[in-house]
């Protein structure tokens, strides 16, 4: 998965053939074709592997005030965006056409993901802690913040760590302070 995805965005799209992964874990292009039918199969693996990896990360996200777990998720998905770059980039910016090809297990887990974050905000709207609004519309926004500074991190050499831990920081209180109560 990882030589595939690494591959993928070395090469592009139109670049990037199965044998080349074979090659480069060491095996025949005939083994590959045996567990994937054609490349957008293996991308659909890989991004499967990556939701997989998001989910977890923000389930392993047990923070029980309702802000702080908004914010806490904000973290965690922006960390998850850089220390998993291939698979980001293949989740939100480069293939997002195969985010509905796949198993149910996997649409779940693909669904999943916003759900944790749209659960978190009807729970702040529960405990009143933010202003009353569509949970769906705050959890877009807090997720196109998100994405926004993963994107700009992953494409722009000077966004380096510490620009990135700012800006995480002043972007989830801007918004905390837009919508809190």
């Amino acid at each position: 998965m990882n030589a595939a995805g690494e591959l993928i965005l070395e090469r592009g799209y139109d670049g990037f053939a199965l044998r080349p992964v074979a090659e480069r874990i060491g095996y025949s292009a005939t083994t590959i074709y045996l567990h994937f039918a054609d490349k957008d199969a293996l991308i659909a693996a890989v991004i499967d592997e990556g939701f997989g990896r998001f989910l977890r990360a923000l389930q392993a996200v047990d923070t029980p005030d309702p802000l702080g777990r908004i914010a806490d998720l904000g973290r965690a998905y922006v960390r998850f965006g850089l220390e998993n770059r291939v698979y980001y980039q293949l989740m939100f910016m480069q293939r997002p056409d195969l985010l509905n090809v796949g198993s149910r297990e996997h649409q779940r887990e693909r669904t999943g993901t916003f759900e944790i974050l749209v659960d978190a905000v009807q729970r702040a709207l529960d405990a009143g802690a933010l202003r009353p609004d569509d949970p769906v519309d705050y959890s877009r926004v807090l997720w196109a913040a998100v994405h926004g500074i993963v994107a700009l991190a992953v494409k722009l050499p000077r966004f380096d760590d510490t620009t990135v831990a700012r800006t995480t920081e002043l972007m989830l209180d801007l918004l905390n302070r837009g919508i809190e109560r």
